[in-house]
């Protein structure tokens, strides 16, 4: 092509629609927790896994990187150490070396130094590997904190 025809703007026929653009929603499957599923990410595209995440949620997220005790409702186990990365109202995502299934309903303890723990009963929605042999655990609480003794 000329420089000349190259510089020409190009007309498209007014009867011609563009291409419909997929919604970041549309790339990202979600498998209800009913169906014991979990997030399912499009491989190698983390950030608009994160921006999906972030708009969905409804209260704000505290990071606070505080010793987090876990205990399974169901079963006669043991507790489980984990760290809280961040809570919310409604939620907290713990950091964990031993994996806790998705639909798990559990038992959260989040101990601060000087203060009474803090207590939460909560269901597992999601599980991700993390750095290390650590695993990301997103937890919904089904009822406000309270503090325990």
């Amino acid at each position: 092509m000329s420089p000349r025809e190259l510089a020409k703007p190009k007309s498209s026929p007014v009867h011609q629609r563009p291409e419909p653009q997929p919604s970041r929603h549309a790339l990202i499957p979600i498998v209800g927790v009913g169906a014991g599923g979990a997030f399912t990410p499009v491989p190698g595209d983390r950030s608009m896994i994160r921006e999906a995440r972030r708009s969905e949620r409804s209260e704000r997220r505290y990071p606070i990187r505080q010793p987090a005790f876990v205990k399974f409702r169901a079963e006669e186990r043991g507790e489980v150490e984990a760290v809280a990365e961040n809570v919310s109202t409604r939620g907290l995502l713990l950091r964990c070396e031993t994996l806790i299934p998705v639909c798990s309903k559990i038992e959260v303890t989040l101990r601060f130094p000087g203060a009474l723990p803090v207590r939460g009963a909560g269901q597992v929605l999601r599980v991700e590997p993390s750095a290390g042999a650590a695993f990301l655990i997103a937890v919904r609480c089904e009822a406000p904190w309270e503090f325990s003794r």
